[in-house]
């Protein structure tokens, strides 16, 4: 489909990423206890192309140094789009080359490389792709950077609305005007990238397995805290390891079952 066609774009390559976890309360990876996630987590694998759904102008670009008021967020893009909606893309581990605030961009366009940068908030956070969606403030001003979820909506019929929606284990549906965001991506994009991350275009993520991204190590939780993937996501798609630990503990409890009867049998004799 030619781009000028195309009103919106995945945020991240179909063939390499899908949905881990979406928005609501759910587990903290720090903490374990409940907090609210206002946005959707994307599968990504280090560098991955992270690109703009829609068009609109690039209002801020937050950076991975300590403290200041995105933390936790690490590199990251704030997209202002005419609607009056605000889409923000984090932990990147860079901008794209080039990007600017100010700059006008279309969908699909190519606007960082995906990462696990926190402002040193999250030890340990695996590579993935933090979206949100937000609305304008009750004056009418930018949601950014603003109290993490006074201004925050659900990502997923901003996107279904636009014709991008998820189906069995987090896979991205493309539908209508909407357009998987590798077609409509000049390659010599994704070559600048690579170039500026040093060659670090990681392979498609392994999803299926969610590592990188369990309970590991690190800060204490806070306003924004990275939650768990959903694992209902993943039920059609189980890992390797927890099948093979499922016939292991299978097979273990059928001996511990014989062993019983035959105890019995010999109790009885």
């Amino acid at each position: 489909m030619p781009a000028a066609r195309c009103t919106a774009a995945t945020p991240v390559r179909t063939d390499q990423g899908r949905l881990l976890s979406r928005y609501g309360v759910r587990p903290g990876r720090t903490s374990g206890m409940p907090t609210f996630h206002a946005g959707l987590d994307f599968a990504a694998s280090p560098g991955q192309p992270v690109f703009a759904v829609k068009a609109g102008t690039v209002e801020a670009l937050p950076t991975d140094v300590r403290g200041g008021p995105f933390n936790g967020y690490g590199n990251a893009v704030v997209l202002r789009h005419p609607d009056g909606t605000w889409s923000f893309y984090a932990h990147l581990r860079a901008h794209a080359p080039g990007l600017r605030v100010g700059q006008a961009v279309g969908p699909g366009a190519l606007i960082g490389g995906a990462g696990n940068t926190t402002n040193g908030k999250f030890r340990g956070m695996g590579a993935h792709l933090h979206f949100e969606v937000r609305h304008a403030t009750r004056e009418g001003r930018s949601p950014f950077p603003g109290p993490y979820r006074a201004y925050n909506v659900d990502p997923a019929p901003w996107l279904a609305a636009a014709g991008i929606t998820f189906g069995p284990g987090g896979h991205f549906v493309v539908q209508g005007a909407s357009c998987a965001a590798e077609t409509l991506n000049p390659a010599t994009g994704v070559g600048r990238l690579t170039g500026a991350l040093g060659g670090l275009l990681g392979p498609p993520a392994n999803t299926s397995t969610l590592r990188g991204l369990g309970q590991l190590p690190g800060a204490p939780g806070g306003d924004y805290e990275p939650p768990v993937p959903d694992l209902d996501l993943y039920l059609a798609e189980p890992s390797p390891w927890l099948v093979a630990g499922g016939v292991a503990a299978a097979g273990i409890g059928l001996a511990a079952v014989v062993t019983v009867i035959r105890l019995a049998a010999g109790m009885r004799s």
